[in-house]
């Protein structure tokens, strides 16, 4: 079978970036032809850091009409032309879009391609709920998209949400029943290590939302020789990370880290003893990696993502303040016992729940669902 994935921007959504490429690859594997449509990424780029070799055809955009502005209108236009050459070229037997962003799959339904859209979230409850803080025309723009996407909602063939959280709002917004495959881990990279260290590890982004500067006071107040580190992928200038290095210049005991390689990335959170996630997620993917390599994690995010990852005081904590961060934490560093049972848990909930196979099994079964319907 041809299978085209369409994604409007790999490399922004980060962590969507693995599930595209993993989610390829192992369609690959399984002896189907692969295409990626996009517009700004650099797949072999991508593939290489990401460790997911595979075969594939790639057509993208060359001059990307407004940038990366306005998305998710510039995308209908952007898509057009890469995804007509992959049409006519490849000619797919289904395109999967699972960058998030639905009109991009404008040109697939306008040329009558069966159709899998893999959800985050909807965008009329994105105008809500929003993660980041928004203005009143951020919210209009949103709720305008969400006009757009009921109708292009009734094209499309099946819908796959990321999480049952996502499941609700498609229940709720769209009235659809969906599906869910949580994002993979891959849980042959991300393995358990006996090599750990005293460390607290947080995979986040320098922005002041994550509060990161809330963390570095609890990693004091906890008065340990542990070293707390941060990850984010980042370009400069970066003030927020400026203040944050600024205001630990003399405790070496806090280390910051830019755009890591997968396989140092690995190392890690293999050395590393707990998680801290400071904020709710849509999904999480960074806690589900932490889990697979052994680590409690403690994280905001109960009715959310971390929620559904975490399987609460089994294979770490979810929280509603710092406070609650600091006590668990505080516990989990003054129990070996408590600790080594919660690492063992973690590494079989990202091989029982979070991995690659019941990530694909969802994703074939949908896909033969849809081929299936389209032939009757």
């Amino acid at each position: 079978m041809k299978i085209a994935i369409l994604s409007h921007n790999l490399v922004q959504f980060r962590g969507g970036s693995k599930v595209a490429l993993m989610l390829g690859r192992e369609l690959n594997l399984r002896g189907h032809k692969i295409a990626y449509v996009c517009i700004y990424e650099n797949i072999k780029d991508l593939n290489k850091k990401f460790g997911t070799p595979h075969n594939y055809k790639v057509y993208s955009s060359e001059k990307p009409f407004l940038g990366n502005r306005l998305v998710n209108i510039s995308i209908i236009w952007n898509m057009l032309k890469p995804f007509k050459k992959m049409f006519h070229e490849f000619k797919p037997d289904i395109a999967i879009e699972i960058g998030g962003i639905m009109t991009g799959l404008f040109p697939a339904v306008f040329m009558k391609v069966p159709t899998i859209y893999y959800c985050h979230c909807p965008t009329s409850k994105l105008a809500e709920i929003n993660l980041y803080p928004t203005t009143k025309i951020e919210r209009t723009y949103l709720r305008s998209l969400a006009i757009l996407e009921k109708y292009l909602i009734k094209k499309v063939d099946k819908v796959l949400s990321q999480s049952l959280k996502t499941k609700i709002y498609l229940k709720d917004d769209w009235d659809i029943e969906s599906d869910y495959a949580f994002p993979p881990v891959d849980t042959k990279v991300f393995t358990q290590s006996n090599k750990k260290k005293d460390i607290i590890l947080s995979l986040c982004k320098y922005e002041p939302l994550y509060k990161l500067e809330e963390l570095i006071k609890i990693f004091k107040k906890l008065n340990t020789r542990y070293e707390l580190h941060f990850v984010a992928q980042t370009d400069e200038p970066n003030q927020y990370l400026n203040k944050l290095i600024e205001s630990t210049k003399n405790d070496k005991s806090v280390v910051f880290h830019k755009n890591l390689p997968v396989s140092k990335l690995k190392k890690l959170y293999q050395r590393s003893k707990i998680f801290w996630h400071s904020t709710w997620a849509f999904y999480g993917l960074t806690i589900a990696e932490a889990q697979s390599c052994g680590v409690p994690a403690i994280s905001f995010g109960r009715e959310h993502g971390p929620g559904e990852i975490i399987i609460d005081g089994k294979t770490g904590y979810l929280v509603g303040n710092f406070d609650e961060i600091y006590m668990k934490t505080n516990k989990l560093l003054n129990d070996k016992k408590l600790w080594n049972k919660m690492s063992k848990a973690a590494r079989k909930n990202a091989a029982d729940r979070l991995g690659i196979k019941p990530f694909i099994n969802t994703s074939l079964n949908a896909i033969n669902e849809v081929i299936g319907k389209r032939k009757e």
